[in-house]
């Protein structure tokens, strides 16, 4: 058996010859320190543009779901996709309001065929 007592084996130096104020310091369980993501701000008008961009990324998501063939698409193209969407439906409302019959899956143009012909597969 070596010099060394089996017990005392991992207690360092400093342990074994520590005084009464060392004692209260090792007692007392090191501050709990809160650490932030590398780089992420924490002032209020960065939390506000984070909140906002998050906002407009979470809307982004909606409109991508609700335009056929939008989620394959960036952001811009997207947009553009969305507004020619918009004024496909806003024309189609103007037919149906003028007393003329809605487009036929076969006069619409091929962007918009396969949405046109799952909206007559609902109806009937």
């Amino acid at each position: 058996m070596s010099g060394k007592d089996p017990m005392r084996a991992g207690v360092s130096y400093q342990q074994e010859h520590a005084t009464a104020t060392d004692d209260e310091t090792m007692l007392k369980p090191p501050p709990i320190k809160v650490r932030r993501k590398h780089g992420m701000a924490m002032d209020p008008q960065s939390i506000a543009a984070r909140t906002r961009r998050e906002r407009f990324s979470d809307r982004i998501r909606i409109l991508q779901n609700l335009v056929p063939n939008a989620e394959r698409l960036d952001t811009v193209a997207m947009l553009g996709q969305t507004l020619e969407y918009v004024r496909f439906l806003q024309h189609q409302v103007w037919q149906l309001y003028h007393g003329n019959p809605p487009a036929s899956p076969n006069s619409v143009c091929e962007k918009w065929k396969g949405f046109v012909e799952a909206e007559y597969a609902a109806i009937g």
